[in-house]
């Protein structure tokens, strides 16, 4: 039941219904569709399990956040209304079957996003740029995929990212020195890869870096044990 200290928005309200509508015509385990009880037409979605709202004075309240993993969602179709709660900071579809290539026009949409998990899942194809444009993101997991090429040297965009986990994927080519643009970053993971040539000094030397995984890649080439490196818990393939 809405009530004045604390309703959603009626669209993005009916944007998840319509989510949680299309999983009920596919395929899945019951137990499924069980984890999001929760979500009816009778109730406030700041209520539901798996969302949250921003608290505010105001007597509408935004959805902010929304865990959508192990739903076995298998195509971005089924995440179109998702795509149009333009209010979502975080949104985590890990650990889903969805496959091909990521619809940025429609993710390009969630500009106030500062957490994507999107690992785990059967996604192809180069990372898009678009991606990149995402400036607010802090968090960015897109491991366990099937991406492949080189990562684009506009991954340094993200100036707010402190958590890239990019393991375990099909990316090649050298890692980009623009990486060292990122000066809040704290944890990087570009394991089991196809990255191969010389990691750039720049990114050895990130002050706020903790965490750097660089193993079973193609022969990488650096100081990796050298005074200057900044990580407490430092890998390599060499």
């Amino acid at each position: 039941m809405c009530t004045l200290s604390l309703c959603c928005f009626i669209a993005q309200k009916e944007a998840l219904l319509q989510f949680k509508s299309s999983l009920a015509q596919a395929p899945i385990n019951d137990e499924i569709l069980f984890d999001l009880e929760s979500w009816s037409s009778a109730s406030d979605c700041c209520q539901w399990d798996r969302a949250e709202c921003r608290p505010s004075s105001m007597p509408l309240k935004p959805v902010v956040s929304l865990d959508l993993s192990k739903l076995y969602i298998d195509t971005f179709s089924a995440l179109t209304p998702i795509f149009k709660i333009q209010s979502l900071t975080k949104l985590d579809i890990s650990q889903n079957f969805l496959h091909g290539e990521i619809p940025v026009s429609r993710l390009a949409n969630l500009t106030r996003l500062t957490h994507l998990d999107m690992s785990n899942n059967n996604l192809d194809g180069r990372i898009p740029l678009q991606l990149f444009g995402l400036t607010h993101l802090q968090h960015l997991d897109l491991s366990g995929n099937s991406f492949h090429g080189e990562l684009s040297s506009e991954v340094g965009n993200l100036a707010n990212l402190r958590f890239l986990n990019l393991a375990g994927n099909c990316l090649s080519g050298e890692i980009p020195k623009e990486l060292a643009n990122l000066t809040k970053l704290q944890h990087l993971s570009l394991r089991e890869n196809r990255f191969s040539g010389r990691v750039p000094m720049s990114i050895l030397q990130m002050k706020e870096l903790q965490f750097l995984d660089l193993q079973k890649n193609l022969p990488l080439i650096g100081e990796f044990f050298g005074e200057s490196r900044p990580c407490s818990i430092c890998f390599s393939n060499m």
